[in-house]
C-alpha cells in the first residue's frame, strides 16, 4: 500500500507545485507588460528617409536609439544626415548622439559635429547643431570652423542658409589662410 501512496503524493504535489509556479511566476512575466513599463523602444541600425514626390529630403541613419513612444522622438548614438535639394545630396552630417523629431523636421546633433559639403571640399565642425527642415537652416550657439579650399573661418555661433548656400558666423570672426 505505501509503494502505491508514495508515488501518488509524489505526483500530486508535482502537479500543486507547477500550478503555483504557473499562476505565480509565469503571470508576471508576460511580454506585454515588460513593454509597458519600458519608457520607448530601442532601437538599432536605424535608417529613416523623407521623400517628396518620390525624390528624398533628407535621409537619418543612427546606430542606436531610444524612441519614446509618446511623442516619436528619437535620442541616440552614431548619427549620420543627409540633406537632399533636389533629389541629389547638399550636405553629409556625422555626430556622436543626436535627437530627431521625425515628424516635426528638427534634429539637434552634438559631439564631434562634421559637415561636409557636396563637393567634399568644403567642412564646418562644431560641438553642437540643429536642423530645421522648415526653414532648411542649421544653427548653433558653439564655436564653429568653416574650411574650404585653404581658408578657414572660426567664430562663435552659426546659421547656414541650404536654400541661398550662405553661411554665417558669430562672434569674433577669426580667418586664417592655409
Amino acid at each position: 500500500m505505501k509503494r502505491k501512496v508514495l508515488p501518488f503524493l509524489l505526483f500530486l504535489l508535482v502537479i500543486i507545485l507547477g500550478f503555483l509556479f504557473y499562476k505565480g511566476y509565469l503571470k508576471k512575466t508576460q511580454p506585454l507588460d515588460i513593454i509597458e513599463n519600458e519608457p520607448g523602444l530601442i532601437l538599432w541600425d536605424i535608417n529613416y528617409v523623407k521623400n517628396v514626390k518620390g525624390k528624398p529630403v533628407w535621409s537619418l541613419r543612427v546606430d542606436s536609439a531610444i524612441k519614446d513612444e509618446t511623442t516619436g522622438v528619437l535620442e541616440g548614438d552614431g548619427v549620420r544626415l543627409t540633406i537632399y535639394k533636389k533629389g541629389k545630396p547638399m550636405v553629409f552630417l556625422t555626430a556622436q548622439k543626436g535627437r530627431a523629431d521625425v515628424k516635426k523636421g528638427i534634429f539637434q546633433v552634438w559631439g564631434d559635429v562634421l559637415i561636409k559639403m557636396e563637393d567634399g571640399n568644403c567642412s564646418l565642425t562644431t560641438e553642437k547643431i540643429q536642423y530645421n527642415e522648415k526653414k532648411n537652416r542649421l544653427l548653433s550657439s558653439s564655436d564653429a570652423t568653416f574650411r574650404c579650399q585653404g581658408l578657414r573661418l572660426s567664430g562663435r555661433g552659426l546659421v547656414v542658409d541650404l536654400d541661398s548656400k550662405s553661411i554665417q558666423l558669430g562672434g569674433t570672426v577669426k580667418a586664417v589662410l592655409d
